[in-house]
């Protein structure tokens, strides 16, 4: 009988688990295309690069097959546009398409913390506490429904954390190579992943040396590999890497050591301050809601209660938790740029959730003994979870649309129709129009960007100075001055809120 209980209980926890984990994935699926609206140039120009891989085994520069892509002046990282390659050969080359990679990798960051979160604590509770707050993590919902590269770093770290829960729990030597693969890939999620995947490497040796001895050596051989491979790369293409990062780096103006010091602290201390994390979050729409912080107020307890826990046991995983946590932020803190930066932050989402599942193994049983304030947490988190995911699919959306390029899609799109042959000419002020039109029009690549977008017949202009001739159609913004001789022939608008005027995104014209 005995028996026959246990298994019906494992089963009632195992219907939880996977009715949470239905939830979570459905609320990170959904409304892929269209939440929020309209691609970001970054979006666009890692759709079109993906999509010229998988068709042409080139990219809009028409390199073959290239460890970094270089994208607008700067050189993307390479793994999210060569995760969605595949995705654009046998799906259609749309928004929906390019943001499922940035979907799936929240899932799979969800799935390791939570897999992490069960071979730490074998908590049924804990696991599915571990799940929904993964799955809520406002930080990973807005992650991911954003095709920007930095979604791959916690899934690939998250991973590699995983692997060493598993050593903890007494997987085998095995799945140090695992964790050592994962660490790899982080070096090529994003320029965070490549400055962070280095030093936690050395981390993983350090605190799990003395367990486990030689075995841990296993973690080495790809990071090793990777670094190798970069190095390699940035020989053959010298300053390519650090042309972005000098660009904004807190010592760009060359102040005294004491400055700098002095810069990296505060911004160091702000992505751990309770505002960024709690509160407010990144001040980027595009990368935060801004309705409240990026992690949930009722784990807040959990995650303080967990750095407590793993101060105090310094287990081998506690260690690499607590290293990691206070190495991510550095990436950073040496900038100057949008402080605090939830993207260049992003690899404290794994530690952060393992050590909230850590916390909870001491809180829940206080909360056991506490019924009003288990009562009230649990209220605060339901209340926080309903109000965040009706602000992500209602609001957010809208307030976040002037920092994406909403109708830009739709106007080189009307503008490909209309133009019947003649040239079609972007605005220079709209950002990377261009890359717009690379993902709506599919040219195929040339041997660079201005041959690939002549295959098409585009071209980016100054609209002061656009030289259209008879029957271009030109593609300006809302503030550029009409050309002479040119005829308006469409506005294209977009709400800025469910609730709001639209407002004019472009307006094309033709050339007369």
């Amino acid at each position: 009988m005995s028996t026959r209980w246990g298994r019906l209980g494992a089963d009632r926890w195992g219907l939880a688990i996977g009715v949470v984990a239905l939830a979570v994935a459905l609320l990170h699926v959904a409304h892929l295309g269209g939440s929020p609206p309209g691609l970001y140039q970054d979006e666009a120009t890692n759709g079109y690069q993906a999509w010229a891989l998988a068709h042409y085994g080139r990219d809009e520069h028409g390199h073959l097959l290239p460890l970094y892509l270089e994208t607008f002046g700067d050189w993307k990282s390479p793994l999210y546009v060569y995760l969605l390659a595949p995705f654009t050969y046998v799906l259609p080359l749309t928004a929906a398409t390019i943001r499922l990679p940035a979907a799936l990798c929240a899932l799979v960051a969800c799935s390791a913390v939570t897999a992490a979160a069960h071979w730490r604590t074998r908590s049924a509770v804990i696991t599915i506490l571990t799940l929904a707050g993964a799955g809520t993590m406002p930080w990973l919902l807005v992650a991911g429904r954003t095709a920007l590269e930095s979604v791959t770093l916690p899934a690939c770290l998250a991973v590699a954390l995983a692997c060493l829960a598993r050593v903890e729990a007494g997987g085998g030597g095995r799945w140090y190579a695992g964790a050592g693969a994962a660490l790899g890939l982080t070096a090529l999620t994003y320029p965070s992943g490549l400055v962070l995947a280095g030093p936690l490497t050395l981390v993983v040796l350090a605190t799990h040396a003395r367990r486990d001895g030689r075995a841990v050596l296993a973690v080495l051989a790809v990071p090793a590999a990777v670094y190798v491979l970069v190095g390699a790369w940035m020989v053959r293409h010298p300053g390519a890497l650090a042309n972005r990062p000098g660009a904004i780096s807190i010592a760009r103006d060359h102040p005294g050591v004491l400055v700098v010091a002095g810069r990296f602290a505060v911004n160091y201390l702000e992505h751990l301050g309770p505002v960024f994390l709690l509160v407010r979050g990144d001040a980027n729409p595009r990368q935060a809601t801004e309705f409240g912080g990026l992690v949930l107020l009722a784990m807040a307890p959990a995650v303080v209660a967990g750095l407590v826990v793993a101060v105090r046991r310094r287990r081998p995983l506690d260690l690499t938790l607590l290293a990691t946590l206070v190495l991510a932020p550095v990436p950073s803190a040496v900038t100057d740029e949008g402080i605090p930066h939830a993207l260049r932050a992003v690899a404290m989402v794994p530690p952060l959730l393992l050590l909230a599942a850590t916390g909870w193994e001491v809180v829940l049983p206080w909360l056991a003994a506490h019924r009003r304030a288990a009562v009230a947490l649990a209220g605060l988190a339901a209340l926080q979870v309903a109000l965040v995911v009706a602000d992500l699919e209602l609001t957010w959306p809208g307030r976040a649309e002037g920092s994406f390029d909403a109708g830009y899609d739709t106007a080189v799109t009307d503008a490909a129709r209309l133009a019947g042959g003649h040239a079609i000419l972007l605005s220079s002020t709209m950002g990377v129009l261009y890359a717009h039109a690379l993902v709506d029009l599919q040219p195929p690549p040339g041997a660079n960007l201005g041959a690939t977008l002549a295959h098409s017949d585009v071209r980016t202009v100054d609209p002061a100075h656009a030289g259209a001739v008879t029957g271009d159609i030109l593609v300006l913004g809302s503030n550029d001055p009409a050309p002479p001789h040119a005829t308006l022939i469409e506005e294209v608008r977009v709400p800025t809120a469910y609730w709001g005027s639209p407002v004019v995104a472009a307006r094309l014209y033709r050339g007369g």
